[in-house]
């Protein structure tokens, strides 16, 4: 399978990249490499990833694969190419069972793709990458402390043992809940996705959020609640992340947390070059891959990628 869609991979680039040179069925097999994937072609999101390329590739005109490729043709190519070579690994990543935890842990994800752990009360917490949790022997309050990192986490409601979370000192309290908090010393973000938190600080009153708002607490100065789309920026801990018209400079930033600051520019007047597509978090190949293709050329320990 791996084997075939590479070739199809292969034949579709080639066919972009000269048209004239082109049979026809190389669309047709990255089509059938589609629908391989059975149920899969049917999901929102992926589907919604498909008509994104489509339409940007639609009256495209696309030269061979170089360095003067140009950000808009760029991110069309990309777009198509992370598509089709990250579905597979996509669905794959989604098949992870949680790892079941006992009381008094201190749970850690290094530089790695988000990893999803299930709490003794059945609540479940995904670690993303450079993150830790510790979760104590519980009494009565369900209370975890987020020491470092982000964390997601759907919690299973008990009005009569509430699910806390601590993080820097603030207190962020489920009402029967989908949300994420991130610290990262300088500041922790709460985002709700679905049901109510209620946020108490040592500088504040309690704060309650309904879904779609992310409250932003400095260690130092005014809170900031703002309405956001919670859903996107919380795509992480579904194994992917996506860029829309961000720097190079910046994509690597964010991608180098999960593979352990490892991939580099090897020419920096790069960095500002506009980047657009979806990631997989767990497949570090696939992201060198992708970002050749964009035309950067990037360098890592082993080797150096790019022309």
């Amino acid at each position: 399978m791996a084997d075939d869609r590479d070739d199809a991979i292969a034949a579709f680039v080639r066919a972009r990249a000269d048209p004239a040179a082109g049979d026809g069925t190389a669309e047709g097999e990255v089509a059938r490499f589609w629908a391989d994937l059975d149920g899969a072609a049917a999901d929102p999101a992926l589907q919604a990833m498909l008509a994104g390329a489509r339409s940007r590739l639609g009256d495209a005109t696309v030269v061979p694969l170089r360095r003067r490729i140009r950000a808009p043709l760029i991110t069309a190519l990309a777009a198509s190419l992370l598509a089709a070579i990250g579905i597979g690994g996509w669905f794959a990543f989604h098949q992870h069972p949680a790892t079941p935890v006992a009381a008094s842990q201190m749970l850690t994800n290094g530089a790695a793709a988000p990893r999803t752990f299930r709490l003794a009360d059945g609540s479940a917490v995904t670690l993303d990458a450079q993150t830790a949790l510790e979760v104590p022997a519980w009494t009565g309050e369900r209370r975890v402390a987020l020491i470092r990192g982000r964390a997601f986490f759907k919690v299973v409601h008990d009005s009569a043992h509430p699910f806390v979370v601590m993080a820097s000192g603030n207190r962020i309290m489920d009402l029967g809940t989908a949300f994420s908090v991130g610290t990262d010393g300088s500041a922790t973000v709460v985002i709700l996705v679905e049901g109510a938190v209620r946020v108490q600080t040592a500088r504040a009153a309690a704060i309650d959020l309904k879904p779609n708002d992310a409250l932003t607490l400095p260690t130092s100065g005014s809170y900031r609640l703002a309405n956001i789309d919670a859903a996107a920026q919380n795509e992480w801990r579904d194994g992917r992340i996506t860029f829309d018209n961000q720097p190079a400079a910046v994509v690597l930033e964010r991608m180098n947390r999960y593979f352990a600051n490892d991939i580099t520019l090897a020419n920096p007047s790069d960095g500002q070059m506009a980047i657009s597509g979806t990631f997989r978090l767990d497949e570090r190949t696939d992201v060198l891959r992708a970002l050749t293709a964009m035309g950067l050329r990037t360098t890592t320990p082993e080797h150096a990628s790019g022309s």
